[in-house]
């Protein structure tokens, strides 16, 4: 059942180490962050199950400074030093820039004007431990952009922003980001016209990893499609992915 030994509320501070007191025996050490107005929330826990059962959201959280979760497991001993990697349970994912290549298509020449940036299937909240740690448990934007429920959020623009305008042959650099726990299905979805049809670009994110950053560099090949749920043909959008870790914060030792 694993049920909680010992639980306590530190405040870190830079070159400090931290020190815990627990009975005998192999432990899992949880490390969770959260605000002092959070805290109330997490005193009811009585096991590790009851811990993985919780679930974190994108209405708490801070771009900035996201919400972090990291667990190791601690042999038995009398003096232990425990390594704990604490990673957001968000996803960075940066636009970077974007380009448009049309040539040899009967709408070469045409730019793609795009009006709206935003995530679809976007989920919007996790638990933040356990084998399902940073897996979506609902989503924002079920294909078509959810603007009510988006502006619901302290910082919409992790899901949705202003598109950029005429896209051509041109290298435009963008700087864009979105925050999201990725799933499976979460696309990030370029919405526009091209001429007088109401072109679409979803682009699937599978596979993408909580607590790291993917720099996108997109390049438009073909058309896109009418219905953002209507996946593009093959090779109409063309992706350079980078992939680096989220930023690196203060280490602190806790010893147990």
């Amino acid at each position: 059942m694993q049920v909680l030994d010992a639980w306590q509320r530190v405040a870190l501070q830079d070159g400090v180490p931290v020190y815990g007191l627990s009975r005998a025996g192999g432990k899992r050490l949880a490390v969770l962050s959260a605000s002092l107005k959070d805290t109330t929330r997490w005193l009811d826990i009585r096991s590790y199950a009851d811990l993985c059962k919780r679930t974190v959201t994108l209405q708490a959280e801070q771009p900035s400074a996201p919400f972090l979760a990291g667990e190791a497991l601690l042999e038995d001993g009398r003096t232990r030093v425990a390594n704990v990697a604490l990673r957001p349970l968000l996803t960075k994912i940066a636009l970077r820039s974007v380009a448009a290549d049309f040539s040899g298509r009967p709408y070469a020449g045409v730019p793609f004007r795009c009006r709206t940036l935003y995530l679809s299937y976007a989920g919007a909240e996790c638990h933040p431990l356990g084998s399902d740690a940073g897996k979506p448990l609902s989503w924002i934007s079920a294909g078509w952009a959810d603007s009510a429920a988006v502006k619901r959020l302290p910082h919409p623009e992790i899901l949705l922003q202003e598109g950029c305008g005429d896209i051509g042959p041109g290298r435009m650099a963008l700087g864009r980001a979105f925050y999201c726990y990725t799933g499976p299905q979460t696309r990030l979805v370029l919405g526009g016209t091209m001429g007088a049809d109401e072109v679409y670009y979803p682009i699937p994110l599978a596979q993408l990893e909580p607590g790291s950053e993917y720099l996108i560099d997109v390049t438009l090949r073909r058309k896109g499609s009418p219905d953002p749920d209507i996946p593009t043909e093959t090779g109409t959008v063309q992706l350079d992915f980078v992939t680096l870790p989220w930023a690196r914060g203060d280490s602190y030792t806790v010893r147990f």
